[in-house]
């Protein structure tokens, strides 16, 4: 994949970015806002939480921002500071995804590189196409016509020795030893229609190095329902596509050449 700065050219920056960031402060610290309390493995389960919360930033949000606002806010170093906060990252995800609808227009296309990796970018884009330089979880869900291109996508170990959610039971095939078991988890947008997400590469978060589980087995839970129904597409690079590419090939999961 060509290089983000290629794709789209950089706007000027016009000063608003104090005022964007203190919104995003304002409805998300906001003690009547709906409840969203994000969990990586079992999202499924907050689904409605996240549609309700995004809702509530899109009726709430009144300042009509240009992209490059939205872009720069989203590569602020000011959102260092969330890091280690998966809801908030979550919160920002849906704010950026809210502000971007509200001004996008059909075929335009929009930047967005920031410093740490944020969970629902591209939520219920539509007809549109994005490029994202780091991304986290649940990228583009309920995306509608529109094309996403993930430079860098953060992957997630979890250990899983209690309970295995019921959307990765599925995918988990000849496993004997439960306790022995990383995930790996790389989980992308719900709900999308025809819509392509490309993966041009990965960002192992915690990397397992254990010695403990040197005879782990390694499993990728790539796109939960990924399918080819309603025109969705799914391209992985090289590298990941060829660790399992009998499934993906059966998923009709394509290569990204």
């Amino acid at each position: 994949m060509a290089s983000m700065n290629n794709k789209v050219t950089e706007k000027p920056k016009n000063g608003r970015l104090e005022e964007i960031i203190s919104d995003f402060y304002k409805l998300t610290n906001n003690e009547s806002a709906p409840a969203f309390n994000y969990n990586t493995l079992n999202y499924l389960n907050n689904k409605s939480e996240a549609d309700e919360y995004y809702e509530y930033l899109n009726k709430n949000l009144n300042a009509n921002y240009s992209l490059s606002d939205i872009e720069e806010f989203a590569g602020s170093a000011e959102l260092d500071k969330l890091l280690d906060d998966e809801e908030k990252l979550s919160k920002l995800g849906l704010f950026i995804s809210a502000a971007v609808n509200k001004v996008i227009k059909n075929g335009e296309k929009i930047s967005i590189n920031p410093k740490i990796p944020i969970n629902y970018l591209c939520y219920k884009l539509k007809d549109t196409e994005a490029y994202i330089g780091i991304g986290g979880n649940l990228i583009g869900c309920y995306t509608e016509n529109s094309r996403i291109h993930v430079d860098k996508l953060l992957v997630t170990n979890k250990n899983i020795t209690a309970q295995i959610p019921s959307e990765v039971v599925s995918s988990i095939l000849n496993v004997v030893f439960l306790n022995a078991l990383v995930l790996y988890n790389l989980s992308l947008g719900y709900g999308r229609k025809n819509s392509e997400i490309y993966i041009n590469g990965m960002h192992y978060k915690d990397p397992i190095d254990d010695t403990h589980y040197k005879y782990a087995e390694y499993k990728l839970v790539v796109d939960y329902g990924a399918s080819r129904k309603k025109g969705n597409k799914l391209f992985l690079n090289e590298k990941l596509y060829n660790q399992h590419p009998i499934i993906f090939r059966i998923n009709g999961i394509k290569r990204l050449k």
